[in-house]
Order: C-alpha cells, then structure tokens, then sequence
C-alpha cells in the first residue's frame, strides 16, 4: 500500500452523515471491508462502506469511553463502596471489579429472543441496561485504588492508562514510570514533573518530546541531553541554557538567576521556551521508524494511514491509540489486534468489529464488555462463551442461521456497517475521551440528544480562602488539610501529602489550578489530530503533517530533517 499524496488516486468521494462534509473513502477501504465481510450458512454479507468521516468515526467510537472521571458508588452486589467510572445516578448495575470477574453470576441470566419487529440498537440498549457493568479497570496493583485503565501499579494516584508504575500522581498515558506527576505519554522514566511525550528521562521538568534527557527543564524535541535549560532540537548536549554552551560552572552560575521557581519565573521560561521552538526546523511528524505511513505520533509502523499514537502496527487505516495491532481499520484504543473493524479498547483480538472492550475473543460482532469469547453477536459482560447471540447460548447451525437473519434486518434498518449510536454510550459526552479531541459546548451536546455530566463541586463549601504561598520552602504540611481553589475554574482540589513530598524534594511551586485543567493544559501542548498537505520548508516537497499551514513553526518533511539534525 503506498500512501503518497499523489498516487491515492482511486477514491470515492461522499458527505457525511453526520457532519455534512465531504470525505473519501479509498479503494484500500472497500479492498479491506470486502476482505472482512462475514459469512454466515455459506452467504457471504458485505459490509457497506462508512456513511460517516473519519473524524465523526472516531468521535463515535471514543464517546464510549470514560477515563477521568471517577465517583464514589455503591457495587450493586455487595453495597460496599468503590471506586467507578459510573457516577451513581447512572441506569446501570455496577459490580466491582472483583466480582465482575468471579463465576457468581451469570450473564447468560440476561438472554432474550432477537425481536425482528424491533431495531437492533434498541433490543442492544435494553441488554446494556441489563448486564452488570464493570466498575473500572485497575488489576494487580498495590495501594492504589484511585486510578482508571491500569495494571501494576503501585503507590499511584490518578494515574489514568498506565502500567507497571510506582509513586506517580496525576499522569495519562504512563509506562514503566516511577516518581512522576503531572505527566502525560511518559515511558520508562524516572522523576519527572510536567512533561509529555518523553521516554528514557531522568530527573526533567516541563519538558516536550525528550529523549535520554537528565537533569534538565524545559526542553522541547532532544535527547541525550544533561543539565539543560529551555533547549530546543539539542542532541547529546550538556552545560547549555537557551541552546548556548556555558562551563560547569558558568552553568551553574547562570542556573541560579531561576531559583527559586515561582509560578512567575515558570511563566516568563514557558514564554521563552515556546518563542525559541519556532526558530529551529521540526519533522512534519512525530516519532520514528514509520516506514510508508501517514499520521502523527507513530513509533516502528508499516503502512499505515491516518492514524496517531501507534506503535508497532502494520497496515492500520483511521486509528487512535493503536499498539502492535495489524490490519486493523478504525479502531481507538485497541492493542494486540488484528483483522478488526470500527472497534473501541479491543485486547488480543482478531476478526472482531462494531464492539467495544471486547478482549481475548475472535470472530465477535456489536458486542460490549466481552472476554475470551467467540461467535458471538450483540451480547454484553459474557466471558468463555461461544454461539450467543443477545446473551442467549444457541447451537452453532442456529447461531449462523439467525445471524445472517438479524444482518438483513439490520441492513433494512440501515443499522448493518454503523457502530453504535452516541446514544447508547453509558456515559456523557463530557465524561469521554471524545470530549477531549472533540470538545462541545453543553448546549451543542443537548442539541445532539447526548447527554451532560454537571459538575457541581464549585458549588461545595470551600472553607475559608487559602494563600498558595510563591515559593515551596514556605510550604508547610498543614496544606494538603486544606481544600485549595483552581484559579481558573473556581473548582475546589487538593494537595496530597506525596505530592507536597515531591514539590519540595524537586524545588517545585505548588500548582494554582485543578488536575482537570493542567490534564488539559498538557494535551493541547500536542498537536491536533488532523493532517494538512503543507510543502516541506526546506526542499519543496508536499507532505502531510499535523502542523497546519498557518502554524509558525519551520517544518521539514524526515528526509531533510534527520539531514540536518544530523
């Protein structure tokens, strides 16, 4: 598959469905829809091509997805009180994790008859409402509960999609990390404070992009770099501030004029720093080893297409978060996968579209919450299962038999190729991750019929009004018994003792604004999630790249870049 501008000529154009504009679909998509079509008593059904853009795509599928929000509920078993992504007005039961996994219930309790004078989205949303749900995802980890999508984990806080961490707080996207805080895309390093993006560091602060770097802040797009200050595009560098070189000593000299870092000292190299990243050329893409591929943020991938946070994938079309998956069209969130279509947090799975969290399964369809299951279609919670359809064991000659029935009533439905509605996601639209690259106001999300999660806790007693002292050493351990005010949303938040610990160990002010705003901050130091055509400002060569055209910064497409980086 060759993805240069120029030769992606077979292409269909059409609107979308949902947003009205126009896109296109490939000859390699319908190659790849036709590829998958099932077949069902010896019939072969094809699969429509999509009605809706890629963007309106992914919206749909991340609308399912809650990953920061987390509430205090009852488990609809036991009483006792945990931890969920489902706040407790939600129409659902919520088990906790534990007993969701046990053997002491059964989803097939839930199976029902496929009614064929009914659509099926809305049999599918009677099952949801149905089966237990699974409180939150968080398995083999140690003293800490307060944290979404992780594994091994130990002494964390809010550390949202992470695995194998210790001591961190208030991270996304963190790997084989410890003592990290306010992080973001973070892979095997070691006390960081503000940083995205960066693997293999030591010691960094408000940091962008790094590579091997130590004992530095703010950096943006180095590596192997040692006692540096607001540094952009070095390699292997030590001793410098603003990209000059200085002695040890003069370094250290210089360093002091800094200290201490007050809140108005990190505004001012902030500035400073993100003035100096326009000067020096950057790659129209993020990452390495993407060989024939167009996106961002791709690591070790082979012919993919439109897709952003992949790494070690092959042949992948429209995905987000896509990890050593292959041939695998339209997926978010999803690892280890392949052969699947239009798909949300699928693990170790082959043959499996149109579902969501469905793991360890193959040859699955419209299914939700679904592990080490095959042949199955429209089901939800079931584990070690195979035939079932609507939550209801058949004989495998049924199941293909009613099947095949249910997708021709789905294709007069036009339900046949579409993922599920927005409508049936358990969650509000401000809850999901689609609300991070897709943010609406509350008005628009009413206006589409979704629902809106209303965050009252401004409205909560605060206590009496407390001074964030400017510098750490005036920081004493009374604080973290105090209930701090984000100086941008009003909202009330807190300063645990860890974090204090880790604020005067680093020489760090304490932050003025709520976790919600600073995760938000640090997700728009990224680049959006759409590819422009732009020239390559060195040689002329049009490239597609997350840099839009009116954006400031010199970029090169990767030939030209790695000639003059090195």
């Amino acid at each position: 598959m060759l993805f240069e501008a120029s030769l992606l000529t077979n292409r269909m154009q059409k609107n979308c469905k949902q947003c009205g504009q126009n896109f296109e679909i490939l000859s390699e998509d319908l190659e790849f829809l036709k590829k998958i079509s099932p077949v069902f008593s010896e019939k072969k059904y094809l699969i429509p091509e999509p009605t809706f853009c890629p963007d309106c795509r992914q919206k749909r599928r991340l609308a399912f997805r809650n990953e920061q929000c987390l509430y205090h509920r009852r488990c609809d078993f036991s009483n006792k009180q945990i931890i969920s992504v489902y706040s407790p007005e939600k129409p659902f039961k919520v088990y906790d994790q534990d007993y969701w996994w046990s053997d002491k219930w059964d989803p097939l309790d839930f199976g029902r008859d496929f009614d064929f004078k009914k659509s099926f989205f809305d049999q599918f949303k009677d099952l949801q409402h149905a089966v237990p749900r699974i409180s939150l995802i968080n398995k083999g980890s140690e003293n800490s509960v307060y944290n979404n999508w992780g594994m091994n984990l130990k002494n964390c806080y809010l550390v949202i999609v992470g695995r194998d961490n210790e001591d961190s707080y208030y991270s996304y996207w963190l790997w084989r990390s410890k003592d990290c805080i306010d992080c973001a895309f973070i892979m095997d390093s070691e006390l960081l404070y503000e940083c995205v993006g960066c693997s293999h560091c030591y010691n960094l602060k408000f940091s962008q992009d790094c590579v091997g770097c130590s004992d530095s802040a703010f950096l943006h797009n180095c590596s192997g770099c040692k006692n540096c200050l607001c540094c952009v595009g070095l390699k292997n560098k030590e001793y410098f501030i603003f990209n000059e070189e200085f002695s040890k000593e003069k370094y250290e000299e210089e360093l002091k004029k800094y200290l201490p870092l007050t809140s108005s000292v990190l505004k001012n190299l902030k500035s400073k720093l993100a003035k100096a990243c326009d000067k020096l050329p950057v790659k129209n893409y993020h990452g390495y080893s993407a060989e024939n591929c167009v996106g961002d943020y791709m690591e070790e991938c082979k012919d993919c297409f439109n897709c952003f946070d992949a790494e070690g994938s092959q042949n992948c079309s429209y995905g987000e978060c896509v990890m050593k998956c292959k041939d695998v069209f339209d997926s978010a969130r999803s690892t280890l996968s392949e052969l699947s279509y239009e798909n949300l947090s699928a693990v170790n799975s082959y043959n499996v579209h149109f579902s969501t969290m469905c793991w360890f399964s193959n040859d699955v369809f419209y299914s939700d919450g679904c592990n080490y299951c095959k042949n199955i279609f429209g089901c939800c919670g079931l584990k070690n299962k195979q035939y079932c359809i609507l939550n209801k064991q058949c004989e495998k000659e049924e199941y293909e038999k009613i099947v095949a029935k249910i997708i021709r009533h789905m294709t007069q439905t036009q339900e046949w190729g579409e993922f599920f509605p927005m409508e049936l996601s358990p969650f509000a639209y401000n809850e999901t991750v689609a609300n991070d690259y897709y943010p609406l106001t509350k008005a628009e999300v009413l206006e589409k019929g979704l629902g809106w999660y209303e965050d009252e806790s401004e409205k909560m007693y605060k206590g009496p009004k407390v001074e964030i002292p400017e510098k750490i050493d005036d920081a004493t351990e009374d604080l973290c018994k105090k209930i701090l005010i984000c100086e941008e949303t009003g909202k009330p938040y807190k300063i645990i003792p860890q974090e204090l610990l880790f604020y005067k160990k680093m020489g760090l002010p304490i932050p003025k604004k709520c976790l919600d705003v600073r995760h938000k901050e640090r997700m728009k130091l990224r680049n959006p999630r759409k590819l422009w055509d732009r020239k390559c400002d060195k040689c002329g060569k049009i490239v597609k790249s997350s840099y839009a055209p009116e954006r400031a910064e010199i970029v090169y497409c990767e030939e030209c870049y790695l000639k003059q980086a090195y």
